[in-house]
């Protein structure tokens, strides 16, 4: 098992189990839900920063099960 966070929820996710994994800029993403795929499909940038690698630690909530944001 290669565990992983889901860079939008920060969900810790099994990489051989993932429901979705994304490349971006060369480096492989997975993801919890296709919701959470989804949502660093669209915006990528938004969830990959330097020294950040996931939407929780970068000051973003999300819920998963309804692929919503929410900036706090």
């Amino acid at each position: 098992m290669a565990e992983v966070k889901d860079p939008v929820c920060a969900m810790a996710v099994d990489s051989h189990k993932a429901a979705g994994r994304s490349v971006y800029q060369g480096e492989a993403y997975y993801f919890c839900s296709d919701n959470c795929k989804q949502a660093f499909d669209d915006q990528p940038a938004r969830y990959v920063r330097t020294g950040v690698r996931s939407g929780a630690a970068a000051g973003l909530r999300t819920n998963a099960g309804a692929g919503r944001k929410v900036s706090i």
